[in-house]
């Protein structure tokens, strides 16, 4: 078992959003344990206005892109589990607090997580969906390191909101990160990290409400260049060496493979990733922006507005499940959390 008094520490990273990181600082407030320490590192041009309720530290780094903020906060942490918040999401204490419980009880385990639900203001309502409709299925367990790399997209479900481990953060700034500026590729760069340092476990508990109604980081070209991108064109080539040999090299202290070998296990599982969740790009001639506008006319009164009708019933389906499973207390804690997203953004208080 954890030996510090304090086992958790909550990161919210944030950027020009004080409403939003009011509303989440607000929410733990009321909401976080005295065993969960918070930290805020925020690279606003202004500081935060607000209160910073106790439990938590704040941390100004105006102008500093996300992965350096990161860097920044990882050596004040004291404890031995980190779990991330985004600053319009909700993680709820006792859901991350079940997660170090399990961690601490299973060592060969380094990360785990629960369901999320997806939340999205919709005309004064709010509209609700299951997270990740894969999550049930995913199985990374292998003893062996290169084997969880497979099994990590196999299916694929982003875990960087997990609890992790400290130790898996502080591993993760040893690569050479600074050499590889796109977030799609980061997280993946973490994400198999994570799973060559040990298995990943989800939980069968309310975990999270991610608050869907913003979608202006897919407008970030960090965001857009992605690993099939990375791995094929010239220009990335800096970027996934750095990449690939990092990973390489972690695979080789932790399963003892020479580097030729660790090197084709990452390269394996890049390739699985790419074939299951990537497309090849598309020239953007007049001829393609055409046929997309006459795809979408087709799927609108086609296949396509069925195919949507399938999915939207499946992820139906999927919340009724995940509902059904509720205790009273998860209930309560999602009514009060769609409730919060679905107020009014009101202007930040002043201190």
């Amino acid at each position: 078992m954890s030996t510090s008094p304090v086992p958790l520490t909550l990161i919210i990273p944030t950027h020009e959003r004080q409403q939003y990181l009011f509303r989440v600082l607000n929410y733990y407030a009321e909401r976080m344990p005295g065993n969960i320490t918070g930290l805020v590192v925020d690279s606003s041009a202004d500081r935060y206005s607000g209160i910073v309720p106790p439990g938590f530290a704040y941390h100004h780094a105006p102008g500093v892109p996300l992965m350096e903020k990161i860097r920044r906060i990882i050596p004040l942490v004291l404890s031995p589990y980190v779990v991330f918040c985004a600053d319009d999401d909700f993680i709820l204490p006792r859901a991350a607090l079940s997660c170090v419980a399990f961690l601490d009880a299973n060592r060969d385990f380094a990360s785990a997580q629960g369901h999320y639900i997806m939340a999205k203001l919709n005309a004064g309502s709010v509209d609700l969906d299951a997270g990740y409709a894969a999550i049930s299925q995913v199985h990374i367990q292998s003893n062996d390191p290169a084997e969880r790399l497979l099994q990590l997209f196999s299916p694929y479900v982003q875990n960087f909101y997990a609890v992790h481990r400290r130790s898996t953060w502080e591993a993760f700034f040893t690569l050479p990160t600074q050499r590889v500026p796109h977030y799609c590729v980061l997280e993946l760069l973490h994400a198999m990290l994570a799973a060559i340092h040990g298995k990943h476990a989800v939980l069968p508990l309310f975990y999270s409400v991610r608050d869907r109604s913003l979608e202006e980081d897919r407008k970030n070209p960090l965001r857009r260049v992605n690993i099939r991108s990375i791995s094929t064109m010239p220009t990335y080539s800096d970027e996934y060496e750095a990449f690939l040999s990092g990973l390489a090299g972690q695979l080789q202290q932790t399963a003892g493979l020479d580097d030729a070998s660790a090197r084709h296990a990452v390269q394996n599982a890049v390739d699985l990733y790419i074939k299951n969740y990537t497309s090849p790009p598309k020239a953007k001639t007049l001829r393609r922006r055409v046929e997309k506008i006459a795809g979408k006319v087709v799927d609108l009164f086609g296949r396509g507005a069925r195919r949507k009708r399938v999915e939207e019933e499946s992820r139906r389906n999927e919340l009724r499940r995940l509902l059904e499973g509720f205790d009273v207390l998860s209930k309560t804690e999602l009514t009060d959390i769609t409730r919060r997203i679905g107020a009014p953004q009101r202007e930040t208080p002043r201190t």
